[in-house]
């Protein structure tokens, strides 16, 4: 019998994460061609809360070296940052939109996230 499967491959971690504290901007060099998103994460009471993701545009080639960022307008001195390469495989439709109803006994086939997670950079 087939079934679907998903492989996913996790992308290259991000590097060069440094914090801005004038501008309140933290920045990292995309390192991946394998990513389909990136997520920066702020260390809140002990858990790692999701603050921005930047989905990559699937539709252009897909590079490495850029700069990208995201200004945190509420840190503080001391908050820790990291950001996570995100590679997703599989069927990622929205099935609640009536346009892309499944009929009645159909399955959607499976999604698999694999992560890469930079080095944490804290604010000063």
């Amino acid at each position: 019998m087939m079934r679907p499967e998903a492989i996913a491959l996790p992308p290259k971690a991000p590097t060069g994460v440094t914090f801005d504290s004038a501008t309140k901007t933290i920045s990292w060099t995309d390192n991946s061609i394998a990513d389909t998103a990136y997520v920066v994460q702020k260390l809140v009471g002990g858990t790692w809360t999701d603050l921005q993701t930047f989905p990559t545009d699937l539709a252009v080639p897909n590079t490495t070296g850029t700069t990208m960022s995201y200004v945190d307008p509420a840190s503080a001195p001391g908050d820790q940052y990291r950001v996570q390469a995100q590679n997703t495989v599989g069927d990622t439709a929205d099935y609640s939109d009536p346009g892309n109803e499944i009929p009645p006994g159909s399955f959607a086939f499976p999604v698999v996230t694999a992560t890469s997670i930079s080095a944490t950079v804290t604010a000063s």
